[in-house]
């Protein structure tokens, strides 16, 4: 369903346990690095983005907790807590010292998500504002091409962890913030959906403060 406008945030932010709480996820739920569990997602949803998804969860964390699901770069990977290497606007590879004097905040986000696309606008505004914090987008998109897209429509200064990347798959459990549709991957134990940002130190990992944007819409960009 479009989104009209941001007016309607409140009816979109369903609270936990709500509207959402009743999708059965039954088979399709498989755990982060099971292989069986990816099977299971695939044989419940073939074809669909989900179990995809749920696949190449299995696959970034089967080989190791530095093997990516795509042919990328991992040094840097070898801090468990860590952001590892980067991406700028561009897909170039770029290392956390860019990051270096700012308040970091990954943005957990997918194109397909009519929140995100209400949200992402006013998170730009924002980020025009305040040159002193960096954001760092940790997509929920289903395809890599999805991804190019998403990534190139937000900020141009913006870095993204590496798609398919081992670093994404930790990242969204680790602060236990994931879409719905990932649930098949991930389960239903989340702390928040997307849009979420969540304030880091970009160095060790520590998170600093949960901004549940899904939530609070906007207005949450006041607390950070």
């Amino acid at each position: 369903v479009a989104l009209q406008s941001v007016a309607l945030w409140p009816a979109l932010a369903a609270p936990r346990g709500g509207a959402f709480a009743g999708i059965a996820l039954g088979s399709r739920r498989a755990a982060v690095g099971s292989a069986g569990g990816a099977a299971a997602a695939a044989a419940a949803g073939a074809g669909s983005p989900e179990a995809a998804s749920a696949a190449a969860a299995a696959a970034a964390s089967s080989g190791g907790t530095n093997r990516p699901v795509r042919g990328h770069q991992t040094t840097g990977y070898s801090n468990p807590k860590g952001l590892g290497p980067l991406e700028d606007a561009v897909g170039r590879q770029v290392g956390v010292t860019a990051l270096t004097g700012k308040s970091v905040a990954l943005y957990f986000a997918g194109a397909w998500c009519p929140m995100c696309q209400a949200f992402t606008p006013k998170l730009k505004e924002f980020m025009g504002k305040h040159p002193e914090k960096a954001v760092v987008f940790v997509s929920s998109d289903f395809s890599e091409d999805a991804f190019v897209t998403h990534r190139a429509a937000l900020g141009a200064d913006w870095l993204s962890v590496p798609f398919g990347s081992e670093a994404l798959f930790r990242l969204k459990a680790q602060h236990r913030a994931w879409g719905m549709r990932e649930a098949s991957v991930f389960g239903g134990d989340r702390r928040s959906g997307l849009p979420t940002l969540v304030v880091v130190d970009p160095v060790i990992g520590d998170e600093l403060k949960l901004l549940d944007a899904e939530s609070k819409g906007p207005r949450v960009l006041g607390e950070w």
